[in-house]
């Protein structure tokens, strides 16, 4: 089952946070937050992509170190439709940072800079999908089936199309 299935599942079951406003909010944010820097839908799903792909290993990481409660309180804390400078300092090393922006750069051409502004919008972008799949009442306590397809799969290109799929899904 692909990531958007899982979130489309996460829709329809009223014990975990998943909600169309959520899901429309990170579209709405990710459309309007590239506009701002100039680039288009297809670089901002390049360099989603990639950032999905870095906060994936992040998480991964983290749950092999320290569990999947402290990944589901990062992505508690974290994921959301703001800017959060926080969000990129507690999931990427300023390595990832720059490999995300050198990445996306040559695969765009678009200006680093504008890359880097994007990156406290995006992380936390990609942990606010994550957290459809949190449980309403306890968070930490159970399992989230959105953040378990993302850590077992291909996280950057999931978030990619799962965002593009939900686009289309909604505006039906």
């Amino acid at each position: 089952m692909s990531i958007f299935e899982k979130i489309s599942s996460a829709l329809n079951d009223p014990n975990l946070q998943a909600n169309v406003g959520q899901i429309g909010g990170i579209i709405s944010t990710l459309q309007e937050s590239g506009g701002r820097e100039g680039l288009n839908t297809n670089t901002s799903q390049v360099l989603l992509s990639l950032v999905g792909k870095q906060v994936q290993s992040s998480l991964k990481s983290k749950s092999d170190r320290e569990g999947t409660g402290t990944v589901q309180t990062l992505i508690e804390q974290f994921g959301g439709t703001q800017s959060s400078l926080e969000a990129v300092q507690a999931l990427l090393s300023p390595q990832q940072q720059q490999e995300v922006v050198s990445e996306a750069s040559q695969k765009t051409g678009a200006n680093p800079n504008q890359i880097q502004a994007l990156l406290p919008i995006f992380v936390p972008l990609v942990l606010n999908l994550l957290k459809s799949g949190n449980p309403n009442q306890d968070p930490q306590a159970g399992d989230n089936p959105v953040l378990m397809d993302f850590l077992s799969g291909d996280g950057g290109i999931n978030i990619s199309n799962a965002i593009s799929l939900a686009s289309q899904f909604l505006s039906r």
